[in-house]
């Protein structure tokens, strides 16, 4: 009879010009307290030092598989490690950010107890270049909870997350058509079919860098994040749809007119997916802080 031999977590960790942090982020993922995993590098065209380090490492540990190639966007890397992935867990990781020691082992046990849940993310500290902590968030932890925050933003950080692919199947993908919110976009899109949830134990450490998408692509991540929201939670995903999600996902920037005249027009367009009250409760506390 034959053994089963995978992994059972797939870590994907796309590298593209991160020498700067990439050594610090792979000893997190390789110190884990849950040892039965694989992760997959897929060098994406670097033009600095990012393969020197990573044959470091390959060196010194077998469960490493390494893809280098010419620079082909993260979208396309991040599907080519999900092709590659033998483990029925996939988790992901940046290139500079820090994973916790006992993450995989809590994101494993969790997914293992709660067999109905597809995708399981992380409260997370936020730090800065030199790895001081500046900041922490802790997103909904409940499924309840999470749909509602859609209208807002994403409740998750992607770097934290972890997905059952026996449960998502085919749906396990991300969508070209959404550069820079691709993960939005699957998190909605999961969430029309599976439940979500987040640990409240902070897991990851979150690098905040001037040179991040969200900073140096923030218009079209924008234009992005509100088509994604149109689509999977309206029932009309037409220009006007889209503009009101977008004054909805850019709340900081919005008047409270504004933010209140676009809740009411997203929510009369809704697939009845969103609990309206706590939706709601969010606007109220988006306003105030």
């Amino acid at each position: 009879m034959a053994v089963d031999k995978s992994p059972k977590i797939s870590v994907i960790l796309p590298v593209y010009n991160a020498s700067a942090y990439l050594a610090e982020a792979l000893q997190s993922i390789l110190k884990q307290s849950f040892t039965d995993f694989e992760l997959i590098l897929i060098n994406d065209g670097s033009t600095d030092n990012s393969e020197d380090i990573i044959l470091q490492f390959c060196n010194t540990d077998e469960r490493i598989r390494y893809v280098s190639r010419e620079n082909r966007g993260l979208i396309a890397s991040l599907n080519e490690g999900i092709s590659l992935s033998r483990g029925n867990y996939i988790a992901r990781m940046d290139a500079d950010d820090i994973a916790e020691p006992t993450r995989f082992e809590c994101q494993y046990h969790f997914l293992q107890r709660h067999i109905k849940v597809a995708a399981i993310g992380t409260a997370y500290k936020l730090i800065d270049h030199s790895g001081r902590v500046i900041g922490s968030r802790k997103p909904p932890r409940y499924n309840w909870l999470i749909k509602p925050l859609f209208l807002f933003g994403s409740p998750f950080a992607h770097p934290s997350m972890m997905l059952n692919r026996r449960i998502i199947g085919d749906e396990l993908w991300y969508d070209e058509r959404y550069k820079h919110a691709e993960d939005y976009e699957l998190w909605l899109r999961l969430s029309k079919k599976f439940k979500l949830a987040n640990l409240a134990q902070p897991l990851l450490k979150y690098r905040v860098l001037s040179t991040s998408i969200s900073r140096k692509f923030a218009h079209e991540q924008q234009q992005s994040v509100a088509k994604a929201l149109a689509t999977h939670l309206c029932l009309e995903p037409n220009e006007k749809t889209i503009t009101q999600a977008k004054i909805l996902t850019t709340h900081s920037e919005q008047s409270m007119h504004a933010l209140l005249s676009a809740f009411i027009h997203i929510l009369s367009c809704n697939k009845h997916s969103v609990n309206p009250i706590i939706a709601f409760c969010y606007l109220i506390y988006f306003t105030l802080t």
